[in-house]
């Protein structure tokens, strides 16, 4: 959903280094600019990372960490209820878990019973709870779980109820991401981006500008780009159903869900999140996602910075709206609806759901 372009140099300076290799499902791509000798090695040591917390997190696989602890707690009635897990995976449970408090549960780490019921796009591990949707809402959401520190100091995590299990799609990329950025920082490399399936991280400083300019894909076409950011620091992560979604009673149907329902959601609109880390941009893009402009305030009081993007079904044309410090500096590449002469801050424009008259996020 993001790419990263040029500005107003048609040529910038290429990356002393450039490398990508194939993670968590997509395509992580790190470019270097500037840093010492060990920039190399730096880099290979970033993908290691990554590739250690793919195993730690993904439920895709059954050698993967979190495929074994959604196995067990998805055990019937008298199974385990209590399961230890490693460092790493206690580490990015522990930061779902935080950020689905600081987004009202609108960002939720807990819905993996709800995601197999309605069979998005994912295994369905070990397979959906009997009983169906209502089933699989009673084993939903973070209230269900907790983590605890044993008195070793080892992470556990203690569910509520028989079949509760974990999806860290909405926040395992921005996990990684800074993870990967901590990496190169400590081995000396001062300015680079990394591309994670579309979301962006940055390391200081691009050569001979202030910022970096990323563009937001349509939310249509997302071959094409429509609005370009500048960057200074942190990430940007986009979430929305775009092109994964279905129709479910002449409604679109898409791959998120909306936790305070338990449905998916059925917007068709972009929603992109600029945050001082990825983590917080991943976590902070998916529940604008779900909560749409309600979620503005939300996201505000997290520190991001907000862009909606949605095609008005009568000109065919984009409509914008944006956080008021961030509006004046976007850049529109595609024609804007009409009666819209740019990207504003809500406050001076309808909501995206409304005609436009007088003149909002997935990796």
């Amino acid at each position: 959903w993001t790419s990263v372009a040029p500005l107003a140099d048609p040529a910038p300076p290429a990356p002393t280094l450039e490398r990508a290799r194939h993670l968590m499902g997509t395509i992580l791509t790190i470019r270097v600019f500037a840093g010492g000798p060990a920039s190399s090695s730096a880099v290979e040591e970033a993908f290691a990372r990554v590739a250690a917390l793919e195993t730690a997190m993904t439920t895709w696989t059954p050698d993967g960490e979190l495929f074994q602890v959604n196995s067990r707690l998805a055990a019937p009635e008298g199974g385990p209820r209590s399961v230890a897990v490693g460092n790493d995976l206690g580490a990015a449970l522990r930061s779902a878990l935080a950020w689905s408090r600081r987004t009202d549960g609108l960002f939720d780490p807990a819905l993996g019973a709800l995601l197999d019921a309605w069979d998005i796009d994912r295994p369905s591990l070990p397979g959906p709870l009997a009983g169906g949707l209502p089933a699989a809402r009673a084993a939903s959401g973070a209230r269900r779980v907790r983590l605890e520190r044993t008195a070793g100091g080892a992470w556990e995590v203690v569910a509520e109820r028989p079949g509760v299990r974990f999806d860290l799609g909405g926040i395992g990329k921005g996990i990684a991401l800074d993870e990967a950025a901590r990496v190169l920082a400590d081995r000396g490399v001062t300015s680079a981006l990394l591309d994670f399936g579309g979301q962006v991280l940055v390391v200081g400083r691009p050569p001979r500008d202030d910022a970096w300019q990323v563009a937001i894909a349509d939310p249509v076409d997302r071959n094409s780009a429509a609005i370009l950011v500048p960057l200074e620091a942190g990430s940007v992560a986009t979430s929305g159903n775009g092109e994964r979604h279905g129709v479910e009673e002449d409604t679109l149907a898409g791959h998120l869900l909306d936790p305070r329902s338990g449905r998916p959601t059925t917007t068709r609109g972009s929603y992109t999140v600029i945050a001082p880390t990825a983590t917080a941009a991943d976590a902070l893009a998916t529940a604008l996602a779900v909560g749409g402009l309600e979620a503005v305030p939300v996201i505000e009081r997290a520190g991001g910075l907000w862009i909606v993007l949605e095609r008005d079904d009568g000109t065919g044309r984009l409509r914008c709206l944006a956080s008021r410090s961030l509006a004046p500096r976007l850049d529109a590449l595609v024609p804007l609806s009409a009666t819209e002469a740019g990207c504003r801050p809500a406050a001076a424009t309808k909501r995206p759901d409304e005609p436009s008259g007088d003149g909002k996020d997935a990796p």
